[in-house]
């Protein structure tokens, strides 16, 4: 009893509706976000064992590649200074103890090539026509993207007793097909690491 703690709920928000290239712009991301991360906050404080239930958005332009993985890393403990451009709900984060729970949503565009699925990220890279996209240029937003593998490198170490992402994205739901139907989700290499 005397090393009981009470517990933290931790809600990574993620919406982009105002992309960094206006063409990817989208209507209803940073809503569904909001909304989603309000409903949570609201059932979680209806069960008693979360002391604090804390709200971290990263909405549009503070929804960039840089952020999100450093909120990952406060969260694991392993994030030591914050960059300048980082948002002020940054600093409030703390490494999560085993009592605690992590929710991650991220709503807005997103890509699987290959055996891989990305999140794009504010800073997408790309500038040019979105219709008018070549080899060169989805290589230039993959790499600003954050992969399924960036993505499970940076939960390694969030030590929570639960850990949920919920992916609002174009393209999500590649993330859980196989091309052999029968085998079921998460058949692909990145997001079964993951």
């Amino acid at each position: 009893q005397s090393l009981r703690r009470d517990s933290t709920a931790y809600i990574i928000a993620v919406g982009i509706n105002e992309y960094a290239n206006p063409q990817y712009n989208l209507k209803y991301a940073v809503a569904d976000a909001q909304a989603f991360s309000q409903e949570l906050r609201q059932r979680l404080s209806q069960v008693l064992r979360f002391e604090r239930i804390e709200i971290v958005p990263l909405i549009n332009a503070d929804a960039t590649k840089a952020n999100v993985i450093s909120a990952l890393q406060r969260l694991a403990g392993s994030k030591q200074t914050a960059a300048r451009s980082e948002p002020s709900v940054l600093e409030t984060l703390k490494q999560v103890e085993p009592e605690d729970t992590v929710v991650i949503y991220f709503a807005g565009h997103g890509t699987a090539q290959g055996q891989r699925f990305y999140l794009i990220p504010y800073d997408l890279g790309f500038m040019g026509e979105r219709e008018i996209l070549n080899e060169q240029d989805l290589q230039t937003i993959l790499s600003h993207s954050i992969s399924d593998v960036e993505l499970a490198q940076a939960v390694q170490g969030i030590d929570a007793g639960h850990l949920l992402m919920f992916i609002d994205a174009c393209n999500s739901g590649q993330a859980l097909e196989a091309e052999e139907k029968r085998r079921g989700p998460m058949n692909s290499k990145g997001l079964a690491q993951l």
